[in-house]
């Protein structure tokens, strides 16, 4: 029966968008998420969620039979993660605080482009 498997993937496709809309009405109703810090902090909440997963569910199937991970995938995990570590430091913004909408308008307009 193909109408099985195709319910289940309409449902699967819907649940990405639908859950991001659950999520921005969350995060916009209540006060307490609706401050300037509130969307790094979902990132950084994400992002660790995803490194758990990695580290718990992928690292294990990589190790061999003796429960170890070789000298080659302890340095392919570090380098792995030094990367994005080296890469933001290439890459210089401000965080000195105040409103970064502001600052957005305010640079538009040093250009000569339309405020957001």
């Amino acid at each position: 029966d193909l109408g099985r498997p195709r319910r289940a993937m309409a449902i699967f496709s819907l649940a990405s968008p639908l859950s991001a809309l659950l999520v921005y009405l969350t995060i916009s109703s209540l006060p307490m998420l609706n401050q300037p810090l509130s969307v790094p902090l979902c990132l950084l909440l994400s992002g660790g969620t995803f490194l758990y997963a990695a580290c718990i569910h992928v690292l294990p199937e990589t190790v061999g039979p003796g429960g170890r991970l070789t000298t080659g995938q302890v340095v392919a995990v570090v380098v792995g993660a030094l990367i994005p570590f080296g890469l933001s430091l290439g890459h210089a913004h401000s965080h000195g605080g105040g409103d970064g909408v502001a600052a957005a308008r305010h640079e538009s307009h040093k250009h000569g482009h339309r405020g957001m």
